[in-house]
């Protein structure tokens, strides 16, 4: 969600009949940010398409879409899962392409800004899509929205926040590279002659005074 959508909207709802008398009344909507939104660190996406255009596929898609995948990742019975964060839902913006629908699993975000659970979040991914696919639907996912005929173009997922992060350590040192002796070259031996050389020079000096 944007955050420049967070706030109070009003809008006014006109209700007009055949014979052309209407009638007026104030909507207020209230945009509230997700309390846990600096915490989100993934999103999945599908790319949809509908079989026809009809009434009957396209009115009220996006609730019959949000509950038979609700169900499909486990969410059981009617409702939606609480746990599936809706981020956005439609269509596109003057891009021609179909419609799609974004969310946030809620339980993959973890207690701290850091947490970024890749393992479990693929999983989720691997019930979406084909292994090894570039987004193509996993066969169980497209039989799940069938009935609806509705059909997945495509299944992503989309990583933010520390699941972005990456950290790089220098390798550890080894403990067997602390124990082992200096090697030996040239300069090791040059630096020895130029030391032994020093020292009995300064012990002729003493024993001489």
């Amino acid at each position: 969600m944007n955050e420049n959508d967070v706030g109070w909207w009003n809008f006014t709802l006109t209700a007009t009949d055949r014979q052309g008398q209407s009638t007026s009344d104030l909507l207020e909507v209230r945009v509230r940010q997700f309390p846990r939104s600096r915490l989100v660190n993934h999103y999945f996406e599908l790319e949809l398409s509908f079989a026809s255009r009809v009434a009957s596929v396209v009115r009220n898609w996006e609730w019959r879409v949000l509950e038979r995948l609700s169900r499909f990742l486990g969410g059981g019975g009617p409702g939606l899962d609480p746990h599936l964060l809706v981020r956005e839902v439609g269509w596109p913006d003057g891009s021609g392409a179909g419609p799609s629908l974004k969310w946030t699993n809620t339980s993959l975000l973890g207690s701290r800004s850091t947490s970024c659970p890749k393992e479990e979040i693929r999983e989720v991914l691997e019930m979406l899509a084909r292994p090894g696919s570039d987004g193509e639907p996993s066969t169980e996912l497209a039989q799940a929205l069938a009935p609806l005929d509705v059909f997945v173009r495509s299944a992503r997922v989309h990583f933010l926040g520390a699941c972005l992060a990456t950290v790089s350590k220098p390798p550890a040192r080894k403990k067997e590279d602390e124990d082992s002796p200096i090697p030996f070259d040239g300069s090791n031996r040059v630096s020895f002659e130029k030391f032994r050389t020093c020292f009995y020079d300064v012990f002729f000096i003493a024993v001489f005074f």
